[in-house]
């Protein structure tokens, strides 16, 4: 299961980081405009937090976060 993780965060940098390297750039970084979804930051963060953080979790990795 760490594996699969692994390779998603290195999917996920391969994909956002030409947006990143641009909003570097300019001095403004926001994951939530570079991934266009500026308007659901608070519902979308909070409920990420909510799962890795919560043991019976999709993650299957129990208490480790």
């Amino acid at each position: 299961m760490e594996h699969i993780i692994d390779q998603l965060l290195s999917d996920v940098e391969a994909v956002a980081r030409p947006t990143m390297s641009c909003a570097l750039r300019q001095g403004v970084v926001n994951i939530f405009s570079v991934l266009g979804l500026e308007t659901a930051e608070v519902r979308t963060h909070s409920r990420l937090i909510a799962e890795l953080l919560d043991p019976k979790g999709s993650h299957g990795l129990a208490a480790r976060f």
